[in-house]
C-alpha cells in the first residue's frame, strides 16, 4: 500500500547526506527498516546514495533480498535523519524508535537489531549519527510521552520577532533563489542529451528543454525596496491592511520573493521597457495575500496585462486544439491571466464552479498555452478523481517484466518530473487519503532529489520541477458527493471561483462555440448567429430563474444543443 510522505535526501559539502521524512499516518516501519523483495539478479545493486551504503553481490540462489530503509543506510553511514511532523507519524513508529533512541553504554549495545533480515541483524550505530524531529508546538500533546521523553525538546520564537530591518533577509533570499537557479540550469545543461532511465538506481531526469547560458538575473536594489515594503504591509495586516491574509512569517516571506524571482526570470528581457517592476511585486502580492483572489483584476497592472494578452494573440486558435473563448470576455481574459500568472509562480489553484462552466477546458487550454509560450514539448496530465481513485492511480505501480521490478509512473509523477501542468479534475469526490497524498508535494523542494517510500519503487530517486503546476476543477461544495479540502491541502493551495459571466458574454460564448464546431469537424454547417442568439438567450433566463431549474446553464449544455441542431440541419 502506497505511503504518503516523502523522504528528501539533503545533498551537503563532500557529497554527505542527510535525509529528511515529510510524515504522516500512513508511515510504517517498514519504510525506515527497509522490505524484502523478490531477488532476480545477480548483479551488484548498490542503495540509492549512488556512493556509499548497502552494496551486496546478491546469490544466485537466494528467493529473496533485503533493501534497506532510509533510516538504516543513515545509521550505517553516520547521516542525519529529519522526522518532519513527527507528531503525524503512527504510534508503531516511535515505538520502534524509542530503541534507537536509547543511551548505549558500550560498543557491544551500541547497535540496532533488525529482525527483519537475521544475516545483518546488528548494525553498528555510528558515532554521527542523528535525529532531528520537528512539530508545532500544540502537538506536542499528540506524541507517546516515552518518546518525547528521549529527546531535548526546544522551542524556536518567532524568527521575525523584533526584526524592523529586512534588507539582509531579503537580500539572502534572493541571492539563495539565484544559486538554486544556477545549479538547476546547470543540471540541466549537463542533462539534456540524458533521456529517462527507468531501470536507473540513480535520479531519475526528464530531458529537459534547450538551455540558455546567458540568463543570469540578479534582483535590483530598488525591487528589495519595493518588496520589503510589502513585508511590512505582511506585519501590519491585522491592524491595518485587512483585505490581506494574515501570514507574517519566514514561509510566507520565502514564497513572496520565490515567486517574484520566478517573474523576473520570465520577464527579465522585457524589464524597464515593457514590464514595471513595480507591477510584478504588486501583482505576486496579491495573488498571494488577498484575502478574495476573486477581487484580482489584471486589468490593474497594464504592462502585465499586455504581456497576457501578446501570448494570447502570438498564439494560434488551431494550435490549442480546444475551443476556449475568453479573448471579448473581460472576466476570462482576467481568470486566464490569475491562472496563467499563477502557474509562473508555482501557485497551485484550486477553482471551482457549478457542473459544465468550463473550468477544465480553462485549466487545459491554459496549459498548452504555456507549453506554446515557452516551447515546452505539448503534453499535460489529467487525472479525473472518483470514489475508487487511490495513490497508486496518480503515482504508479510496481510490476514485474522480464524478470525485473520495474515502476510504471503515474500522471501526477510524470508531471513532477517532465515540467507539466497537473490538472486533477473533481479532487474533492476522492477519498481522504487519496486527497492527503498529494499533501507532501506541494511544498516547493525543487532543489532537492526525494523518493516516496511505497509509491516510487524501491527508493527511485527523482527531482520535482520547478516548472510543475498543480490546478484543482472541482464542482462547488454541497453538490452530491463533494466534500471541502483537507486543511493541510488548502494551506498550500489558492481557492478561486470561476468567473460569471454577463449576459454579452454568453451570446459571444454561443456563437464561437457553433463556429468552432463547424471548423472542428470540416463540415461548414454553421447553426448561424440568429440560432446561436437565441440559445444564448435560453440561457440567460435559466440563470436569472435557476431558482427554478434543478442545475443551472452550463456551456456543455449550449454545446450539446448546438451538435444537435447542426445534426438536424445536416440531415436536411
Amino acid at each position: 500500500m502506497p505511503k504518503f510522505f516523502l523522504i528528501i535526501i539533503k545533498r551537503r559539502k563532500k557529497k554527505i547526506e542527510s535525509y529528511f521524512c515529510i510524515c504522516s499516518k500512513k508511515l510504517q516501519c517498514e519504510d525506515l527498516i527497509g522490505i524484502t523483495i523478490p531477488n532476480f539478479s545477480s548483479q551488484i545493486e548498490s542503495d540509492t546514495s549512488g556512493n556509499e551504503g548497502n552494496i551486496e553481490e546478491n546469490n544466485k540462489n537466494e528467493i529473496l533480498k533485503f533493501k534497506e530503509g532510509f533510516l538504516v543506510r543513515a545509521i550505517k553511514n553516520a547521516r542525519c535523519v529529519i522526522f518532519d511532523q513527527i507528531n503525524e507519524a503512527p504510534s508503531t513508529v516511535y515505538e520502534r524508535l524509542n530503541g534507537l533512541l536509547d543511551k548505549k553504554y558500550n560498543d557491544e549495545d551500541n547497535t540496532f537489531p533488525i529482525p527483519e533480515y537475521s544475516e545483518k541483524a546488528n548494525p553498528k550505530i555510528k558515532k554521527n549519527f542523528r535525529i532531528i524531529c520537528t512539530c508545532n508546538s500544540n502537538k506536542l500533546k499528540n506524541i507517546s510521552p516515552a518518546f518525547l521523553s528521549r529527546f531535548d525538546i526546544v522551542y524556536l520564537e518567532n524568527q521575525l520577532d523584533n526584526i524592523n530591518e529586512y534588507r539582509e533577509l531579503v537580500e539572502t533570499l534572493f541571492q539563495r533563489f539565484e544559486k538554486l537557479e544556477k545549479e538547476e540550469r546547470k543540471m540541466k545543461k549537463e542533462k539534456k542529451d540524458k533521456e529517462i532511465n527507468s531501470n536507473n538506481n540513480g535520479i531519475e531526469y526528464h530531458q529537459p528543454n534547450e538551455v540558455n547560458d546567458n540568463m543570469d538575473y540578479s534582483v535590483s536594489d530598488k525591487m528589495i525596496n519595493l518588496v520589503i515594503d510589502k513585508i511590512k504591509i505582511l506585519k501590519n495586516v491585522d491592524s491595518a491592511e485587512k483585505k490581506y491574509i494574515s501570514n507574517y512569517s519566514i514561509s510566507s516571506i520565502s514564497r513572496f520573493c520565490f515567486s517574484i524571482y520566478k517573474l523576473l526570470l520570465k520577464f527579465r528581457d522585457k524589464l524597464i521597457r515593457e514590464i514595471n517592476e513595480e507591477e510584478i511585486v504588486n501583482i505576486v502580492f496579491d495573488l498571494r495575500f488577498l484575502k478574495n483572489p476573486n477581487e484580482i483584476k489584471i486589468s490593474k497592472y497594464p504592462s502585465i496585462r499586455n504581456f497576457i494578452l501578446e501570448i494570447i494573440k502570438n498564439i494560434k486558435q488551431s494550435e490549442l486544439e480546444e475551443n476556449y473563448s475568453f479573448e471579448n470576455s473581460e472576466n476570462l481574459e482576467n481568470f486566464v491571466g490569475i491562472v496563467y500568472l499563477s502557474s509562473l509562480i508555482n501557485l497551485y489553484l484550486c477553482v471551482e464552479s457549478p457542473p459544465g462552466y468550463g473550468k477544465k477546458t480553462a485549466a487545459r487550454v491554459i496549459a498548452k498555452m504555456r507549453e506554446i509560450d515557452e516551447n515546452l514539448e505539448k503534453k499535460f496530465y489529467i487525472q479525473t478523481f472518483h470514489s475508487s481513485t487511490y495513490p497508486t492511480n496518480l503515482y504508479g505501480t510496481s510490476t514485474i517484466n522480464y524478470n525485473q521490478i520495474t515502476f510504471n509512473k503515474g500522471p501526477l509523477t510524470r508531471a513532477l518530473i517532465e515540467e507539466k501542468f497537473f490538472i486533477a479534475d473533481e479532487l474533492n469526490i476522492s477519498p481522504l487519503s487519496t486527497i492527503l497524498s498529494i499533501v507532501p508535494i506541494l511544498d516547493l523542494i525543487f532543489d532537492t532529489r526525494l523518493f516516496i517510500p511505497g509509491m516510487v519503487s524501491y527508493n527511485k530517486e527523482f527531482r520535482i520541477s520547478s516548472s510543475f503546476f498543480l490546478i484543482i476543477c472541482q464542482n462547488n461544495v454541497g453538490i452530491i458527493g463533494r466534500s471541502e479540502l483537507p486543511a493541510s491541502l488548502l494551506r498550500k493551495i489558492r481557492k478561486i471561483n470561476y468567473p460569471e459571466l454577463e449576459d454579452k458574454e454568453i451570446k459571444k460564448i454561443c456563437n464561437d462555440i457553433d463556429i468552432f464546431l463547424s471548423n472542428h469537424n470540416n463540415n461548414n454547417i454553421l447553426i448561424g448567429k440568429e440560432e446561436s442568439e437565441k440559445i444564448a438567450k435560453c440561457m440567460i433566463q435559466f440563470k436569472k430563474e435557476k431558482q427554478h431549474f434543478k442545475e443551472p446553464w452550463s456551456l456543455r449544455d449550449v454545446t450539446k444543443l448546438i451538435k444537435r441542431l447542426k445534426y438536424q440541419k445536416e440531415k436536411k
